[in-house]
């Protein structure tokens, strides 16, 4: 069972089983949140095939986000991978990749390592392995024995357990293993909101669930007001941690982070062009049309025809303001409604919030032959779901244009003011669905706090409030 804020909210079932040749792993997970007044319906389906001496066959990830369906199939061979992904009834688009560098465990490898060294009382371990969620990218597990846990009443069951503090994938979890190495009960802060997965019995798992609010709960005050935060030329932060070690902020585009502890960061954002940059090494990443940032594809096509207009001969600089403006205009309606859906589902409902924004824009400018990538943080806003002058969790794009990464937010008025604070970036070039937002900074933030150093405004300037 799931717990969000203490409720049961979902449902998650592993499990696995052997053939004659074949090892295989199943999980299925299901989640009911709610975004003011609206829920949506998350699940996630993944399967891994490994032989029986723990040699990848195949892997696979389904993932429906209210009306949107991801599937991603990987095929492994001597010579590499075959990923196959699709998006609804659209066209199937097959990509090949390397193998995963490096000695990393298959799922079935991994929980025989994991039960090893529990019963072997170790202090501490660590092992790389594939999660399909996170796809073909090997993911560290690394776990650290805190002392016996409580014995846990499971049904009719009494289980004994050890505590351990396991890190993956940039989030910190507390979770008690039974001596098979069986998680009994596992607890993580995401966003300021507690969440558990508790093993239970048949009736635990069928409990009516209650979908949590996360918009009002992830929304930060700060020390105080900011005054016509769109006209905010630059602004320096102190950015906190209230529970545990806030993990690295970037300094790129607008923003340079620098560490005050364990807890702490000094946030300098500008609003102007930022400065050159060293040349970007490779830029196929940024590039790639993508799951998310599916720009081969004919209605993305279209749209970007549509966007430059006669204007195709301008600097990469001139069309990202151009293609920004044009999102800008293109969204008929905000809708919280939608989860995160690639740019293609994007064009088709005209509709969405910061993230659909966010990945449109990206496409159209790879579109375009300019390299992009969302970033996740911040942004300060006077009013939003009834509560005013807070900062809300927020999408927005970086392209790299003339040397340099510049940021572009589709959702405000100008290009970008210095009211966002950037936790995570990502290219989202990679096939699997959902899960590639974990590579952005949010979900493995501690809720935070914001103290407001200094603001410089530009004076002429004063744009319409937006919404995070």
């Amino acid at each position: 069972m799931v717990e969000l804020d203490g409720h049961p909210a979902g449902s998650v079932i592993e499990r696995e089983s052997r053939s004659t040749d074949r090892i295989t792993s199943d999980l299925e997970m299901t989640l009911t949140l709610r975004r003011g007044d609206l829920e949506i319906e998350l699940e996630t389906v993944t399967r891994f095939v490994e032989t029986l001496a723990h040699e990848p066959v195949s892997m696979s990830l389904r993932q429906v986000t209210g009306a949107t369906v991801v599937e991603v199939a990987w095929t492994f061979s001597p010579r590499g991978v075959e990923a196959r992904s699709i998006v609804g009834a659209g066209p199937a688009t097959v990509k090949s990749e390397p193998l995963p560098a490096g000695p990393w465990l298959t799922p079935a490898a991994a929980a025989r390592e994991m039960t090893r060294q529990v019963a072997a009382r170790a202090p501490s371990f660590r092992f790389l392995t594939l999660d399909p969620s996170l796809g073909l990218e090997p993911v560290a597990v690394e776990m650290e024995r805190l002392g016996d846990g409580s014995t846990l009443r499971v049904g009719e069951r009494d289980i004994p357990t050890t505590r351990w503090r396991e890190r993956m994938a940039g989030i910190e979890s507390i979770v008690w293993l039974d001596a098979e190495a069986e998680v009994v009960r596992s607890e993580v802060e995401i966003l300021g909101l507690p969440m558990a997965l508790v093993l239970t019995d048949p009736e635990g798992a069928a409990a009516p669930r209650k979908a949590p609010e996360l918009l009002a709960r992830t929304l930060i005050r700060p020390d105080r007001a900011i005054e016509a935060p769109r006209a905010t030329k630059t602004a320096i932060y102190r950015v906190r941690a209230r529970s545990k070690e806030l993990a690295d902020l970037p300094s790129a585009a607008g923003q340079q982070a620098t560490r005050e502890g364990p807890q702490a960061f000094l946030v300098r954002v500008s609003a102007d062009l930022p400065p050159l940059g060293p040349t970007l090494a490779d830029s196929a990443p940024f590039l790639v049309s993508s799951t998310y940032l599916d720009h081969a594809h004919p209605r993305l096509r279209e749209l970007l025809l549509q966007a430059l207009d006669g204007q195709a001969e301008t600097t990469p600089t001139e069309r990202a303001e151009i293609l920004r403006a044009f999102v800008h205009r293109y969204l008929q309606r905000y809708d919280l409604a939608t989860a995160f859906v690639p740019a293609s589902v994007v064009a088709e409902q005209k509709s969405g919030d910061c993230t659909e924004s966010a990945v449109l824009l990206a496409a159209l400018l790879r579109g375009a032959g300019i390299p992009s990538r969302v970033v996740d943080g911040l942004l300060y806003v006077e009013e939003f779901a009834g509560e005013r002058e807070i900062f809300g969790y927020h999408m927005w794009t970086q392209a790299f244009v003339d040397g340099r990464w510049v940021d572009y937010d589709a959702i405000t008025e100008g290009r970008f003011d210095a009211t966002h604070i950037a936790l995570g970036n990502s290219a989202l070039d990679q096939p699997q669905g959902v899960s590639a937002a974990s590579e952005l900074g949010s979900a493995g933030h501690a809720p935070l706090e914001i103290e407001v150093i200094s603001v410089e405004r530009h004076p002429a300037r004063m744009g319409a409030e937006v919404e995070p």
